[in-house]
């Protein structure tokens, strides 16, 4: 078996080397002897005290070492949160020995700080190869130190963070400040590294994670984080007018959209003032009018209908939804009475109007002698 250089033994990341049970003991000594000097119980106990969830030097590089970790557990969360550690560069190596991933045969790979943090049935064996080559003490420096109690109570005065002020709900302002978990930190380099190999396998161009040299030390923030840093390009999406709001729902199996125009409240009650008229002083010249007039709305109805169709498939391709086929196109007395009625009173005079015999009579005039289908009709086939 070849010699393996110092960087496939020591390191925050997997290594390619399968281990089992039994392999335990000795791979905790390649590990120690890789070490330039030997690690000591405090060592062990500084590592697990510069360990967390959230790592304040992410945005505040200067944060002293005594408060530069947070640690957030979520109550309903059963897996083990992920820590990331920020210690002084002299113990990084240490580090490496205990956040480096195990990969066992047949087993979930972990590292030492994810057994203590999270055991499971192995973990027993993996705490007694690691005491078997670094001594208990060191064990139990580690274990106790992962899982104190830590708080934060002041804030480096550097003008680095971001502080935003929410209204408390019994008044007054609470101070929010952000800080960076480390979960997302390894997230992001998880998507994009997966991104970049897609990209070379397929000559596809992924610009949204471009890559970034912030500093040659940012071992200084955690000696997990390396290299160059790779920075997510986002843009926010360009608002949506009150049309394509509501065509967008209606895609998304929302209603159909209303018809966007304030004459047609006029129309309607115009409409509805010539039908009494008709009813009282019925003539040529009123009759033509009535008629004209319900034709106009009809065919206003019929075309937004046949529009927004249109469209909303167009709309359900491109972002590739799947409109209800059993989604039925409303009539056009429904496109019509769906508006913003002023009073109650216009309300109730357009529904008597739009419900009389005359539309009706109308509806089926105008749909028999054009192209226009609603009502029985699917909307999208």
């Amino acid at each position: 078996m070849p010699k393996r250089k110092r960087d496939d033994i020591l390191s925050f990341k997997e290594v390619g080397v399968q281990l089992n049970l039994d392999d335990l003991v000795l791979e905790f000594r390649l590990m120690r002897e890789s070490c330039a000097r030997e690690p000591t119980p405090e060592a062990f106990r500084r590592i697990g005290l510069g360990s967390g969830t959230h790592l304040v030097k992410f945005t505040a590089p200067r944060t002293t070492l005594s408060e530069s970790v947070i640690r957030f557990y979520e109550p309903f969360n059963k897996n083990a949160p992920e820590y990331l550690c920020s210690v002084n560069a002299p113990d990084i190596p240490f580090a490496k020995i205990v956040f480096r991933p195990l990969c066992i045969v047949e087993y979930e790979t972990n590292s030492l700080v994810g057994h203590i943090l999270s055991p499971n049935s192995i973990s027993e064996r993996v705490f007694a190869a690691f005491s078997e080559v670094f001594g208990s003490n060191s064990l139990e420096q580690l274990q106790t130190s992962l899982h104190e109690k830590i708080e934060i109570t002041n804030l480096p005065d550097c003008g680095e963070f971001p502080i935003v002020f929410i209204p408390r709900p019994g008044g007054g302002d609470l101070q929010v400040t952000p800080v960076s978990p480390a979960q997302s930190f390894n997230g992001m380099k998880r998507v994009s590294r997966l991104c970049f190999e897609r990209a070379q396998s397929d000559g596809a161009r992924y610009p949204y994670f471009p890559k970034q040299k912030v500093s040659d030390k940012m071992q200084n923030i955690s000696g997990a984080v390396g290299g160059a840093r790779r920075r997510f390009l986002a843009r926010m999406p360009q608002k949506m007018s009150q049309v394509e709001a509501a065509l967008y729902r209606y895609v998304n199996g929302g209603r159909f959209p209303e018809l966007q125009d304030r004459e047609i409240l006029e129309w309607i009650l115009r409409y509805s003032d010539m039908l009494e008229l008709d009813s009282r002083y019925s003539n040529q010249s009123i009759r033509k009018a009535l008629n004209g007039l319900a034709d106009r709305l009809i065919k206003k109805a019929l075309d937004f209908i046949e529009e927004t169709t249109e469209e909303a498939i167009i709309l359900a391709k491109k972002f590739q939804f799947s409109i209800n086929k059993d989604a039925k196109t409303p009539s056009p007395v429904e496109i019509l009475i769906r508006q913003r009625w002023k009073t109650k009173q216009d309300y109730t005079r357009a529904k008597e109007a739009l419900s009389s015999s005359h539309f009706s009579h109308r509806i089926d005039i105008v749909v028999k002698s054009s192209k226009y289908f609603y009502a029985d009709q699917k909307a999208v086939n």
